[in-house]
């Protein structure tokens, strides 16, 4: 029977991450993954953006203005929700960590994951762009040695294949990019250098527990013993930790990606905007995203979706209209209600430990992620305090969330009615009546093809009006809720 003091399950780059920094310390640690279609890491630019993240750039801004735009946000809500300045201290120490982590797994590894400081722009299309950067200006959390207000003038010196179109931008210096497939491989190849076991293509059933403490894990071929368990898995890991008797309010997030034939250096900063974000690689493609939506494990791409980050890429950088798409993707980011990591043991099971729900941020927080989760293990004192990121009653009931789902869980049942262009037949009513059939979370709805609309009414805490109005877009039509603010209480 096999056996590790430590098993890690999932390989994505938190999971290679945690197998690294403890077999860094000695302990015998066994890294258990199934690759599963849609992982993270796959999802991801490889942005190291702690600011950016933290005050709701990158995708952040592209998911509220979304929001408006199916009227589930006030149209004169120019600002995206800003996550807690423990979040904020969290992110900056672990993108700290790069530059020398950098040289450290390039020697044990002999993997260059392709450290760039490259900053962060946010550029300024309008005067509602404009009133949303000038408090961040004022007012950044991280000092005004790390934020650049720019000209038109300056912005194309500096970048001159961004459109003039633009009020100016914000540079928030610091926030730089990997190559985020290299990363995960870097972790994972070191580790097993440093004495890690990694079992590939091999699925964990189920966690054992006996006793009130863990014993091992189950996998599709044999049962393997433990002291410790790390949920790692990503998108997955509520349903890993069902299995240890244990509800984790983790769930997948969709962000679909379109990445462009290798270019000659087009853009030297990572660029983020109203409509999408923008990384160019040391290898030339540069990576446009990202949608984030609630559909479930579906990691399927959608016309509607690539077409809108393509058109927002070519708002940005006018010169890409003419570059070719080498590939379209999508991946499942692990995301949590209050979009903040969930880390550390739960009570009442000895053993077990989260390191999972990173959501957008599992690249840029995975080696502060996999130190702390050491150190806990390995009962040091820890680089950071833990208590933010726990499995509390609050979160786990969802009291505890970001500001644009405040109000979404402050009544279970809610009705909502959705504006559908482009059903014009039975045929159409009776696909639209069969996804609504098949939501988690919908209880009843009216589909009426002479209004074009569907009044549905849904249990808030099992499925939002984004996630209904996602999976209608999906079958070709076009769902719009002018009412949808009335009706979840914004």
């Amino acid at each position: 029977m096999k056996n590790a003091d430590v098993i890690v399950v999932g390989g994505g780059v938190i999971g290679c991450a945690v197998a690294y920094y403890i077999a860094k310390k000695g302990i015998p640690v066994m890294l258990v993954d199934e690759p599963k279609r849609g992982r993270a890491t796959s999802a991801s630019a490889g942005g190291l953006w702690p600011l950016g993240e933290s005050i709701g750039l990158g995708c952040g801004v592209i998911f509220h203005k979304a929001m408006i735009e199916k009227g589930l946000i006030p149209p004169d809500s120019h600002v995206p929700p800003q996550l807690p300045k423990t979040f904020l201290d969290f992110a900056i120490q672990s993108n700290a960590m790069f530059p020398s982590l950098a040289i450290e797994l390039r020697e044990t590894s002999g993997i260059d994951f392709e450290y760039e400081e490259t900053s962060l722009l946010f550029l300024m299309y309008d005067e509602g762009d404009v009133a949303f950067a000038k408090p961040l200006y004022a007012n950044c959390p991280c000092g005004r040695s790390r934020i650049d207000w720019l000209t038109p003038n300056e912005l194309r010196k500096v970048e001159p294949a961004i459109t003039h179109n633009v009020l100016g931008a914000l540079r928030f210096n610091g926030d730089n990019q990997v190559n985020p497939y290299a990363l995960s491989d870097s972790f994972r190849e070191a580790a097993r250098k440093l004495g890690a076991q990694i079992i590939t293509h091999t699925e964990v059933k189920g966690i054992k527990v006996s006793s009130g403490r863990i014993t091992g894990v189950e996998t599709t071929t044999e049962f393997i013993g433990c002291k410790y368990v790390v949920n790692a898995a990503g998108a997955w890991a509520a349903q890993i930790a069902k299995t240890a008797g244990i509800e984790l309010p983790v769930y997948p997030v969709r962000g679909q990606i379109v990445g462009t034939e290798a270019l000659p250096d087009i853009i030297s900063a990572c660029i983020s905007t109203n409509d999408c974000y923008l990384a160019q690689k040391k290898h030339g493609e540069i990576i446009i995203g990202s949608t984030t939506e609630e559909v479930g494990f579906n990691v399927g791409v959608t016309p509607s979706a690539i077409k809108e980050l393509t058109a927002g890429a070519i708002r940005a950088v006018p010169f890409l209209e003419w570059v070719k798409v080498k590939r379209v993707w999508s991946g499942l980011r692990p995301g949590t209600a209050d979009e903040m990591p969930i880390l550390g043991s739960v009570s009442g099971l000895e053993g077990y430990i989260n390191a999972c729900g990173h959501f957008r941020t599992g690249i840029l927080n995975s080696p502060l992620t996999g130190l702390l989760i050491s150190e806990i293990i390995n009962g040091e004192k820890l680089s950071i305090p833990i208590e933010p990121f726990l499995l509390s009653d609050e979160r786990l009931n969802g009291s505890i969330t970001s500001n644009h789902k405040v109000s979404v869980f402050s009544q279970e049942q809610q009705t909502i009615i959705i504006s559908i262009k482009g059903m014009t037949c039975e045929g159409c009513v009776t696909n639209v009546k069969k996804t609504l059939n098949s939501l988690q979370g919908v209880t009843k709805f009216e589909v009426s093809l002479g209004d074009h609309q569907a009044k549905i009414s849904y249990n808030a805490k099992e499925i939002l009006p984004d996630t209904v109005i996602a999976a209608i877009d999906e079958l070709g039509y076009k769902a719009h809720s002018p009412l949808a603010a009335k009706c979840i209480g914004l």
